[in-house]
């Protein structure tokens, strides 16, 4: 029996991406940020498009995406339907009822099965309060120091105790674990939604590291810890970047 479900502050959708793997039939996507709702929409349209055996049009269309461009051109080759699915909309008490009007309108005479959601936890996570924006070039030298140390000895680094001339956050007492490299024989620690500001929390484990070619993980290589397929598009405010698909 084939479930439906509503994702609530569906962000890029990697919980919708989830269900839909597993059987389930999103009715409607409800999310805040622009970029974010024409990643939904260009992921509603794959889905149509590779129900319907036309997976080729998503292909070329990536192929020929040029930069700052929305995804209408692909948007169009699909039912407006599927692109309705996605709403645009903060949830709040100003908001509620036109979104309950919307959804209403979308799942017509089908049941809504199950509502998921990831509501934002930014003021409870560990990286959020410890984050310390970009890295410099300081940043890249501790960044060394914290792969050498996890690779080789299977440690994480402690801030308090790097050298004082690279300590330039005045919390020496707490988040003493904010420069945390990804296991690269392991599983990786959980990469939350705002890695943007957390690019310390996330290093990359580079073999043989030097100052010149540490960093933090790409976008495309959280997307992959977080599961999210090859294939799957993310819209990006000033630039694009075409993404290998899968085979």
């Amino acid at each position: 029996m084939l479930l439906n479900f509503i994702d609530l502050f569906a962000g890029a959708g990697g919980l919708s991406e989830g269900f839909i793997r597993a059987g389930y039939m999103p009715l409607a996507h409800i999310e805040m940020n622009n970029y974010a709702c024409d990643t939904l929409k260009t992921r509603a349209a794959f889905h149509y498009l590779k129900s319907n055996n036309q997976l080729q049009k998503y292909k070329k269309y990536l192929y020929e995406k040029q930069e700052k461009e929305d995804g209408s051109k692909l948007w169009e080759q699909v039912p407006q339907e599927v692109i309705d699915t996605v709403i645009q909309s903060e949830i709040g008490k100003k908001t509620i009822e036109n979104i309950f009007a919307k959804v209403d309108k979308l799942k017509g005479n089908k049941q809504i099965d199950v509502i998921v959601g990831g509501p934002p936890c930014q003021a409870y996570s560990v990286a959020g309060r410890a984050r310390m924006g970009k890295a410099v070039e300081d940043d890249r030298e501790i960044y060394k120091m914290a792969i050498d140390m996890w690779v080789k000895e299977g440690k994480r680094i402690d801030y308090s105790k790097i050298p004082t001339r690279l300590q330039h956050h005045k919390n020496k007492e707490t988040f003493l674990n904010r420069f945390q490299v990804v296991d690269p024989y392991g599983c990786s620690h959980t990469v939350v939604a705002h890695i943007a500001m957390d690019g310390h929390y996330y290093i990359y484990p580079t073999l043989n590291p030097t100052i010149e070619n540490v960093r933090s993980i790409t976008i495309r290589e959280a997307a992959r810890l977080q599961s999210f397929p090859n294939d799957y598009y993310l819209s990006r405010s000033a630039a694009f970047t075409k993404l290998k698909l899968a085979a």
